[in-house]
């Protein structure tokens, strides 16, 4: 069996093949082949890198006169693998239970400080920048020290406080663009604040029109259209904020081929800025229930934003937004080629067509003990399953997060990188 096992820079020794590290963005031309000499190591060392992942062969491990370099191996497999259970994908893939407790802590404070700050300004009180510039700052910081748990926060909706939790939502997805975009702590605090105040001039829109359930008429639609240049206005009026975040709320809804609104302007003539937070504002709407519609899965949604590359959106963000969220995001239910069904539970950038995922049923539908899947690193000794479809888990009466969530909780397995 291969797996990919974490080591210590400082242990990597001619060889051994890297896969991955504990830093993304870097120039590193050795993923894949065997390191031969120490320049890869340097190379390592000088871009900031402290662990990395490693391509091992299981089964040959226990051999006898290995070449000393395996030894680290076999240690840091006795460390991480519990002596029954193979648990190791877990480990390598999985955020800690405080991890994903925090993360639920953050997403509820910052929710009800958005849903405070965005109240105050319908009730025509002053806005108040201060505290929002306080959540998204905690909300930066758990993207750079937390990237594993981060883009999944997003999946904690709630169907009353729509308002509330998508600017969040979008605040949160458009900061996790911007860090796989390479965007420095202060820039992504900008990006962050322009994703919960892009809907602010919603607060100035009768709510009549905002939760009507049924189609808007004409006018409706030519009022609620109002809402980013209110949004720009207010900002303009009552903050000190940049003209990127100014601008990103008024621009929001521009395309790039120049049929969105309010200004019908094309590519060249977007923000930078907003085009982050218009692929952000578009995902969670459409995997949002809403009292006029049914939310999208996730593989549905990005299939939505891939479709309007180059037309609605910018092409290069469209191709690293679904590197960030993976063609499968997870939590979304998928069917094996075998039929048994399965729940994304870590959408990998290395290659997302072969995400790991918790096996729910058999190939009848039979619900089993779940487990989990690694597609790209299976036992090449039997035969490899794959992804064939998404799949809408409501149909199954699948709850998927609360798979994941229970499946995590319940191993009380640490991510390593958090050792």
């Amino acid at each position: 069996m291969v797996r990919n096992l974490l080591i210590r820079v400082s242990d990597l020794k001619p060889g051994m093949i890297v896969t991955k590290t504990d830093k993304e963005g870097i120039y590193f031309p050795y993923y894949g082949a065997p390191i031969e000499n120490d320049e890869p190591i340097k190379l390592l060392i000088e871009s900031g890198v402290e662990r990395v992942f490693i391509r091992v062969d299981v089964n040959d491990l226990p051999a006898e006169k290995k070449p000393e370099r395996e030894s680290v191996i076999i240690t840091e497999l006795q460390k991480q693998t519990d002596p029954n259970i193979d648990f190791s994908i877990i480990k390598e893939f999985a955020p800690t239970i405080e991890e994903v407790i925090k993360a639920e802590t953050i997403h509820k404070r910052t929710k009800e400080v958005t849903k405070k700050v965005l109240t105050d300004v319908r009730m025509g009180k002053t806005l108040d920048t201060s505290a929002t510039k306080e959540v998204v700052n905690e909300l930066v910081l758990t993207c750079l020290n937390s990237p594993n748990v981060f883009p999944n926060m997003t999946r904690l909706k709630d169907f009353d406080d729509y308002t509330f939790t998508h600017s969040l939502n979008v605040s949160i997805i458009s900061i996790a663009i911007g860090r796989r975009l390479g965007k420095s702590p202060s820039e992504l605090n900008l990006i962050g604040t322009a994703g919960i105040m892009h809907d602010l001039g919603k607060m100035k829109i009768p709510e009549k029109i905002l939760n009507k359930p049924d189609k808007l008429t004409d006018e409706e639609f030519r009022i609620m259209k109002q809402h980013p240049v209110r949004g720009y206005d207010l900002l303009k009026y009552y903050s000190k904020l940049p003209e990127d975040v100014l601008l990103s709320v008024l621009q929001h809804h521009e395309k790039a081929d120049g049929s969105g609104y309010p200004g019908g302007i094309n590519e060249k003539q977007i923000n930078p800025m907003a085009k982050i937070i218009a692929i952000a504002d578009v995902y969670d709407a459409v995997t949002s229930d809403r009292v006029y519609h049914q939310g999208k899965s996730p593989a549905e949604a990005l299939k939505l934003i891939f479709e309007g590359s180059g037309k609605h959106f910018n092409e290069t963000l469209v191709k690293f937004f679904i590197n960030i969220m993976g063609i499968y995001p997870v939590g979304t239910l998928t069917m094996l080629d075998t039929h048994e069904m399965a729940v994304v539970f870590d959408s990998r950038q290395d290659d997302i067509l072969k995400p790991v995922v918790i096996v729910i049923s058999n190939e009848k539908g039979t619900r089993v003990q779940p487990y989990l899947l690694d597609l790209k690193n299976q036992d090449s000794s039997t035969s490899t399953k794959k992804i064939i479809s998404s799949i809408k888990s409501d149909s199954y009466g699948v709850d998927t997060n609360g798979i994941i969530e229970s499946f995590v909780k319940e191993h009380k397995l640490a991510h390593p990188l958090n050792k």
